[in-house]
């Protein structure tokens, strides 16, 4: 998993955390199991069924082709579910749940200072976990420059939010980046 699924995952899983009151521990480790190996595996699964619907008819060249590329994209899927779970980008993903969970009510104060007509309990729940984890990024974490925390946040937000959001999502993590710099 690159930082930037393992950043999306973290989002899901903090949606997930947020909604739910199970141990933080145990919601992480299910989220892993659940959420990122049965995704995995779900995948390579497909692309085998494709593979067998195409090794039918071998006679067709174009089903050939097909099947080869399907071949193909399952040994590129499982070599990147095993670079998927390498203990770096694992390790990432639990850091940023982590820190970004224990810090929650702290990353809401400091962001949200930088809310203009917007306040705290007026944000949805999926627009505080993407500032949170912008918020910690930029603040607590050496891992990535600001501009890379914010440019990645906002690239999530255009997948998950209306176009609304992104933009004071954006806004609002520019503030905290030029504040903490001045």
């Amino acid at each position: 998993m690159s930082r930037k699924a393992a950043r999306e995952k973290a989002m899901q899983a903090l949606y997930q955390l947020d909604s739910q009151s199970n141990d933080l521990d145990r919601q992480i480790e299910n989220f892993i199991k659940v959420r990122i190996i049965n995704d995995a595996n779900t995948t390579t699964n497909e692309l085998d069924a494709v593979q067998s619907v195409f090794d039918i008819d071998s006679s067709n060249e174009v089903a050939l082709a097909k099947a080869k590329q399907a071949e193909t994209d399952r040994e590129d899927l499982e070599t990147g579910i095993i670079v998927e779970l390498n203990e770096s980008n694992l390790k990432f993903f639990k850091d940023l749940v982590y820190n970004v969970w224990e810090r929650k009510d702290e990353l809401d104060e400091i962001y949200s200072k930088h809310l203009k007509k917007w306040t705290l309990e007026r944000l949805p729940k999926l627009e505080k976990i993407l500032l949170r984890i912008g918020t910690y990024e930029i603040l607590f974490s050496d891992e990535v420059p600001d501009s890379v925390a914010i440019n990645e946040v906002v690239e999530l937000s255009h997948m998950y939010v209306d176009d609304k959001s992104y933009s004071y999502i954006n806004a609002v993590l520019g503030k905290i980046s030029d504040s903490k710099n001045s």
